[in-house]
Parts: C-alpha cells; structure tokens; sequence
C-alpha cells in the first residue's frame, strides 16, 4: 500500500471514533441485583436518560414501570411487602422493563458479570451518558492516518454516526 491510498481527513479529532451507547450501572449492596442500563443506540441521541428505581414508601405496591419522554426518565416503582420492605428482584426490574412497550425500545438490561439477578434491588437514580456518536464514512477500506501518531485506521463496512466499524491497521514487512 502505497501512502497515496491514504484519505485526507474529513472529521474533527486526530482519528476516527467508534460509536458508543451510553450506560449506567446500579451499584447496589446486595448480592447478585446489579443491573445495567444501556441505550439500545449507540451515540449522544440517548445520553442524560433517567433510569429510576423507586420506593414507592407503601405496604403491598405492585412492580409498575412509567416512560416521562418529554423528561428524558424512566422511572420503576419497586414491589414492596406487607411491611412496606422492596421485594423487587433485579430480574423482576429486567423482565418489567423488557415487557414495556416504550421502555424496551429505549434502553436494554443487563446483569453485572457473574450475577443471577435474584437479589432484591434498592432505590437508584442514574443518568445514561458517555455516549459517543461515530465518524461516518459511506465507502469500505477507506483509511486514515492519525495526525499525532500516525496510527492507520480503516473502515471495514459502510457506517452512519451510530456504527463502529473503524478498526486499527497495522502494516508489517515480512
């Protein structure tokens, strides 16, 4: 490859990113509740989301999930007991959000690493951010070079502000 092949640079930054969706992670105490919220789009359109697990402060709530778009928030209302205690499971979270008509296009839910859901989760207030929007480039194979390393960088597929289809390029000599 000859550094004619190389394309001028069209994007602000040193290199082309990748496309990122912003996330939050619950950062419970109990064993085996820790969720995490993602967007289900990569890039900014979804970051400083909402996502609120609530103590709705009464005896024998039901598990109830509300979508506030104007207000960018997702907000759940924890089941609690006959005492008033949160009997919200992290799963129960998961599966009330993925049967949500709204919820579900927004964000998707996880478990951290290694966890089952099955522990009861707490009240959380987090916003979705670190979304990152992607240097578009409509063609294949283009490459660009990075001005202060001199990394290659090169497309491997078609992509918008929403993909991640940049991958780094090592050249070697045999």
């Amino acid at each position: 490859m000859a550094f004619s092949d190389i394309s001028k640079k069209w994007f602000a930054g040193d290199h082309p990113v990748n496309a990122v969706a912003p996330s939050v992670a619950t950062e419970s105490l109990v064993a085996n509740s820790n969720l995490v919220f993602t967007a289900k789009l990569a890039g900014v359109d979804y970051n400083d989301w909402e996502i609120n697990l609530i103590d709705p402060k009464g005896n024998d709530k039901k598990l109830a999930v509300a979508v506030d778009e104007a207000g960018k928030a997702i907000n759940v209302s924890l089941a609690t007991g006959a005492t008033g205690d949160i009997t919200s499971k992290a799963s129960d979270v998961k599966t009330a959000i993925e049967a949500h008509a709204i919820a579900s296009k927004i964000i998707s839910v996880a478990y951290a690493d290694q966890e089952t859901g099955e522990g009861v989760v707490e009240e959380f207030a987090g916003v979705l951010d670190n979304g990152v929007d992607g240097t578009v480039c409509q063609d294949i194979n283009v490459i660009v070079q990075d001005d202060k390393t001199a990394q290659l960088y090169i497309n491997i597929l078609p992509n918008t502000r929403h993909d991640a289809n940049w991958r780094k390029l090592n050249l070697v000599s045999f």
